[in-house]
C-alpha cells in the first residue's frame, strides 16, 4: 500500500526488466524467499495483496496509469498468470477512492474558497486549517446543510491528498479478494478486465470484451455517468484515432551524453512505440476523445459508441487511465449534503470497479503491451 514517492521514477514494464514493473515483481519474489527460508513457517508462495494508487497520489509525477499498471507487476491484474511470479496475489484498485469530502472541497469548508482561488466565495461553515467559521456567510440554513460534511470533517483531519481518509472501501476489497484467494471463498478476486475488442472499419460501435473467467460469475454493470466538467466526470473511456501517438508511458529523450533533452520525448518498446520517433511533450500520448458506451447483452462487455469520430476507426482505447475523477461537478449537493467515493461507471455486480487498462487497436482487435495478454 505505496508508491507515491514512486511517482517520479521509471513504471516500466517486467517483461523488459525495467522499472517499478520489474521492482514491485522482485519485491514479492523476495519477501517470499526471505519470509519462506526457514521450514515450517511461511509458505513459499505466501499471498500478497496490493493496493494501487488513488488519483490524489500522484505527487506530481507523470504517468499515473502506467503506475497502477506497474503495481501489476504489468499484467493489467492480479493474480498474475501461471510461471509469472505474481501467482497468489490479489488487488484493491483505489484509482476511485479519493477522500471522500474532497479532501474538505466545497462551500462548506472554511477557507475553501480562498485557498482553491474561487471566485464565488465560500461559506465556511466547517472550520479547518486554521480558518474559523464565517458567522456572515454561514446562514441558518446554510449551516444545518453542511451538518454531514462539518460532521465528516470533524476529528478527522485530512493530512493532504496523498492520504485519503476513505479507507473501508479498500479493506472491503481487500478482504474480498483475500477471502476468495486465501480463504476459501468461490467468488471473484478482482473486477471487470480487459479481454479484447473488435471493431470493424468504419462502424459506429467498439465493443470492449472482458474476461469471463475473472469476472468469477459476476456480470458487469455501467453505472450512469455525469457530465465530464472541470476535468471530472464522464465515461472516463477514450479512444484514440492516430496510432503514432500511443504510449503507455512518453520518457523524455536523452542526448549522447545521457542529459535528457528539454521538451523532447519518445516511446520505448516496453511501452509500444518505436523508440527512435521523437516527439514534443504535447504530441506524444495525445489526441485522446473521451466516448460514452452502454452495458452489452451479455453482461461481460460495452458497445462503445463511436458516432462522435463520424467514421473514423479508433487506433487505441483506454479506461480510467492516470488521474481519475468520476465525480458528478453538476450536482449542488456535491461535498454539501454528500461526498464522492468509488463512483466510476464500470463495475462488477459485486461492486469491484473495472482494472484500467489500454490497448492498441489493430486490425480490428485489440492488442495489449506484453506481458498483459487480450
Amino acid at each position: 500500500y505505496q508508491g507515491e514517492n514512486n511517482m517520479g521514477g521509471t513504471k516500466g514494464n517486467s517483461a523488459a526488466s525495467v522499472g517499478y514493473s520489474c521492482e514491485q515483481k522482485a519485491l514479492v519474489a523476495g519477501w517470499r524467499k526471505v519470509w519462506s527460508e526457514t521450514p515450517g513457517t511461511t509458505d513459499p508462495n505466501a499471498p500478497f495483496g496490493i493496493v494501487t494508487l488513488a488519483s490524489s497520489g500522484s505527487e506530481g509525477g507523470p504517468n499515473m496509469g502506467a503506475m497502477r499498471q506497474a503495481q501489476t507487476a504489468g499484467y493489467g491484474h492480479l493474480p498474475g498468470p501461471t510461471d509469472s511470479g505474481m501467482e497468489n496475489t490479489f488487488s484493491a484498485q483505489a484509482y476511485d477512492l479519493d477522500d471522500e469530502w474532497g479532501p474538505a472541497l466545497g462551500p462548506c469548508f472554511a477557507g475553501f474558497a480562498t485557498e482553491h482561488g474561487r471566485t464565488d466565495g465560500g461559506w465556511d461553515c466547517c472550520p479547518m486549517k486554521g480558518h474559523p467559521v464565517n458567522t456572515t456567510s454561514c446562514t441558518p440554513d446554510r449551516a444545518a446543510r453542511c451538518a454531514t460534511a462539518c460532521a465528516a470533517d470533524r476529528n478527522t483531519p485530512s493530512h493532504g491528498g496523498i492520504h485519503p481518509r476513505s479507507k473501508k472501501h479498500v479493506g472491503d476489497r481487500l478482504g474480498l479478494a483475500a477471502f476468495n484467494t486465501v480463504y476459501g471463498g468461490k467468488g471473484p478476486v478482482t473486477g471487470p478486465t480487459l479481454s479484447g475488442c473488435t471493431v470493424a472499419i468504419g462502424s459506429s460501435t467498439l465493443q470492449v470484451q472482458f474476461d469471463a473467467t475473472l469476472l468469477g460469475g459476476d456480470t458487469v454493470e455501467v453505472r450512469p455517468f455525469p457530465p465530464y466538467l472541470r476535468n471530472g466526470g464522464g465515461s472516463q473511456l477514450w479512444v484514440q484515432v492516430n496510432k503514432s501517438r500511443f504510449c503507455m508511458e512518453p520518457r523524455p529523450w536523452v542526448n549522447a551524453s545521457g542529459i535528457p533533452v528539454a521538451g523532447v520525448m519518445h516511446c520505448p518498446p516496453w511501452a509500444g512505440g518505436d523508440n527512435t520517433t521523437l516527439y514534443n511533450t504535447t504530441e506524444l500520448d495525445g489526441g485522446w476523445v473521451q466516448l460514452n458506451y452502454s452495458s452489452g447483452s451479455d453482461k461481460a462487455s460495452i458497445q462503445v459508441d463511436l458516432a462522435p469520430l463520424n467514421g473514423t476507426t479508433p487506433t487505441a482505447v483506454r479506461y480510467a487511465w492516470g488521474i481519475v475523477d468520476c465525480c458528478d461537478y453538476s450536482d449542488p449537493d456535491l461535498y454539501v449534503t454528500h461526498g464522492c467515493v468509488a463512483n466510476c461507471p464500470i463495475m462488477s455486480s459485486s461492486a469491484l470497479p473495472a482494472n484500467p487498462f489500454m490497448a492498441k487497436i489493430t486490425g480490428g482487435k485489440c492488442e495489449c503491451i506484453a506481458p498483459q495478454v487480450c
